[in-house]
C-alpha cells in the first residue's frame, strides 16, 4: 500500500515539474521542472523494479 502512495506521490511530482519546465521564463526555472520530472520518472520505475524484485525473492525455487 505504501509503494502505491509513494507512486501516485512521484507522479505529481512529475506532472508539476513537467508544468514548471513548459511554463518557465528563465533557465533556473526549467532546470528545476525537469529534475522534478526526471526524479518522478525515476522513483516510479524504481519502485516498480522494487515490486518485482520482491516478488522474486517470496517465489518459491524449483528443486531439481
Amino acid at each position: 500500500m505504501s509503494s502505491s502512495i509513494f507512486g501516485v506521490f512521484a507522479a505529481l511530482l512529475a506532472l508539476l515539474g513537467a508544468f514548471l519546465a513548459a511554463n518557465a521564463i528563465d533557465i533556473g526555472m526549467m532546470t528545476f521542472g525537469f529534475g522534478l520530472l526526471v526524479f518522478g520518472l525515476w522513483l516510479i520505475f524504481w519502485l516498480i523494479k522494487d515490486h518485482w524484485d520482491e516478488l522474486e525473492r517470496t517465489r518459491p525455487r524449483a528443486t531439481e
